[in-house]
């Protein structure tokens, strides 16, 4: 395994995010395509870079041919993101909200997921899905968020709760509900989705839904060694490995403090 691989491993096991990209100008090295794909697979499919655009040469269609060609795709390592989604939702459910709103991303396969998880939650409690309640923000997500949310208080039957697909996206509707006057939780609770690193030090600490990058990366370099020293089964070799997320409870959502919901106080 190269310098570059071990370097984006050894920073995601410690914590840490990174997002290497060669330049575009001129046709790079292969072994240098190698490197940045299995350490931008590692690292951005594990969410570590979540929220803030998988812009890496794991999208380069030739770059990927590349390294099948070589058969040195590693296995996938995710969250659950139906999971995530489900749990955000049901968390708000339980407390009390029924008319839940969802902030959902860009298209992207995570964020579909993250509003399977919350359609499934809304039917498992008996709620209703109302695709007016979904609204969609781009990147780059805060200030996106922000602006949808923003013309989303405006309106007479607004959400008195929302799941946001990651937290940038959460972030911006805490700030839009902030600046109409408003409070959140005691006017919209708020959940976010992936433990973004400040999360708790926001003036609200944001509630929401987390997975251990640590485990994460220790998974996928493990299995980056089985692969490289050939202990690894071709089956094994494109195995996606599924992690479980669990939830984060801060002020965001109103738990801590049992506020009652919009609906409760006529």
């Amino acid at each position: 395994m190269r310098l570059l691989t071990l370097a984006a491993i050894g920073l995601c096991l410690a914590g840490l995010p990174v997002l290497a990209q060669p330049k575009s100008a001129g046709t790079p090295d292969p072994k240098l395509i190698e490197d940045l794909v299995v350490a931008n697979r590692v690292l951005a499919d594990l969410g570590v870079l979540d929220g803030f655009g998988h812009v890496s040469v794991r999208h380069d269609k030739d770059a990927n041919r590349y390294l099948m060609s070589r058969s040195m795709a590693p296995a996938l390592v995710k969250a659950d993101d139906v999971l995530a989604g489900f749990l955000a939702t049901k968390h708000l459910i339980k407390l009390g909200h029924k008319r839940i709103g969802h902030l959902y991303g860009p298209g992207t396969s995570n964020a579909n997921d993250r509003l399977k998880g919350y359609r499934s939650a809304l039917e498992q409690y008996g709620l209703s899905y109302d695709e007016r309640l979904v609204r969609t923000a781009s990147y780059p997500y805060e200030s996106s968020s922000y602006e949808v949310m923003r013309i989303w208080l405006n309106e007479a039957k607004r959400p008195t709760a929302l799941f946001a697909f990651n937290d940038p996206s959460g972030i911006g509707a805490t700030r839009a509900v902030e600046d109409a006057g408003l409070r959140v939780p005691v006017d919209v609770a708020i959940v976010g989705c992936g433990n973004i690193h400040y999360g708790e030090l926001l003036k609200v600490p944001l509630t929401t839904v987390s997975w251990s990058a640590r485990e994460m990366g220790q998974v996928a370099a493990k299995r980056l060694i089985e692969m490289i020293e050939g202990s690894c089964s071709v089956a094994n070799r494109f195995e996606e490995i599924v992690l479980r997320p669990e939830m984060v409870v801060r002020s965001s959502c109103g738990a801590a403090k049992k506020v009652l919901v919009a609906s409760e106080r006529g």
